[in-house]
């Protein structure tokens, strides 16, 4: 797996390419889809690109449209699933209805992913922690940092997963709310967590 840009992962797991939120643009100090980055999926195309919500942290009509128009790969967000199971390769992929964080655009659609394979990813997007109680556990957890900033949030999502991987992160220079402070307030170098660099790959 590599972290592709702000909220996005690319997931590469017994063959299959799943890209979710990996094409986006920079939101203040949230950051884009590095040039290099964009250029590498251009030329090895995930299986299918998947998009949590629609803001522009998230996803790039840009940079998605010759995934529709040439390269013909199928884009999935929101608006096109029916919250039904579906296959791509040999993965089986399982949209999640949730509920984005805080006070998101009214009426905002926002949807989770569960990737299954031999390992099964949770890749969380913008949702609220509490979308996630008493989910069944899962190998790895790919979640914003809300899922890491308080004790409460920190216990549940250790409790859904064997390992997590914290994206969605501000450049800690342009860090105004101190997120990062409470992250490791929160976590205490817990193991289980992985603070994802944009560009490197992580586990499988």
């Amino acid at each position: 797996m590599i972290r592709t840009g702000n909220a996005g992962v690319l997931v590469t797991l017994d063959g299959t390419k799943v890209l979710v939120d990996g094409l986006c643009g920079r939101v203040g100090a949230y950051p884009e889809t590095p040039a290099y980055i964009v250029q590498n999926l251009l030329d090895e195309p995930p299986d299918v690109l998947l998009f949590t919500h629609a803001h522009q942290d998230h996803y790039s009509a840009i940079h998605i449209s010759p995934y529709e128009n040439t390269i013909l790969r199928p884009v999935i967000g929101p608006e096109d699933v029916s919250y039904k199971q579906f296959s791509v390769g040999n993965l089986k992929i399982t949209p999640i209805k949730t509920r984005h964080l805080g006070k998101a655009d009214p009426g905002l659609s926002h949807t989770s992913y569960l990737i299954e394979g031999s390992k099964n990813v949770l890749v969380a997007g913008d949702s609220a922690p509490t979308c996630f109680k008493d989910f069944p556990k899962v190998d790895l957890a790919v979640v914003p940092y809300a899922y890491c900033t308080t004790p409460s949030a920190w216990a549940l999502t250790k409790s859904i997963c064997d390992r997590v991987v914290l994206v969605h992160m501000p450049a800690e220079e342009e860090d105004e709310y101190g997120l990062w402070s409470m992250v490791r307030e929160t976590t205490h170098s817990d193991p289980k967590l992985t603070v994802a660099e944009i560009g490197k790959r992580l586990f499988f």
